[in-house]
């Protein structure tokens, strides 16, 4: 994704999941400015990290949006949960 701005530079972002590195990228600081958090050493994030990733599904997937252009900064972030039993349900009402 790309965006230029009056001075004639041009932004790159991308958008992709999250990694470990993130949080040295201004991820926590980024959640800071929704809600009340607490300092994360870099254990614990990465331990919540692993334990999110050991799941082996995409039903919940933590996204980023990283500014190339500058320091690689974390300037978003979102969730999104993907619900079976919804679905379930659905295809049952179908089928019948």
């Amino acid at each position: 994704m790309r965006a230029s701005n009056s001075s004639s530079e041009e932004q790159k972002f991308q958008v992709r999941k999250l990694q470990i590195s993130d949080k040295n990228k201004g991820f926590i600081e980024l959640l800071r400015q929704l809600t009340v958090c607490d300092s994360v050493s870099d254990k614990d994030f990465e331990d919540r990290f692993w334990e999110l990733s050991a799941l082996g599904r995409d039903d919940h997937i933590i996204s980023v949006v990283e500014d190339e252009s500058s320091s690689g900064k974390i300037i978003a972030t979102g969730s999104i949960f993907h619900r079976e039993k919804v679905l379930e349900e659905l295809w049952q009402s179908w089928a019948h």
